[in-house]
């Protein structure tokens, strides 16, 4: 048997890839219409960095009320509600 190559990789990786696409797309659009809009305002550069620094950031945040207690760390008094 020969070792796994790139084109096997990218196999076991399409699935996936196939279901990011609409997340993909959903953050293109919120990341062109922040830029179109915060333009005129912050200028160029700005929007930029924010959307590189502080979005990102805020990401970690967020949580499915559903995932179980082992994915995100909770303190044992507040157990997940699903």
């Amino acid at each position: 048997m020969r070792p796994p190559g790139i084109a096997d990789r990218l196999e076991d990786l399409r699935p996936g890839l196939r279901a990011g696409i609409p997340f993909g797309l959903a953050a293109l659009v919120l990341g062109v219409s922040f830029g179109v809009l915060a333009r005129p305002l912050m200028g160029t550069v700005a929007p930029i960095v924010m959307s590189a620094i502080v979005f990102p950031g805020a990401g970690q945040f967020g949580r499915p009320p559903c995932w179980p207690p082992a994915a995100t760390p909770r303190p044992p008094s507040r157990p997940a509600r699903c």
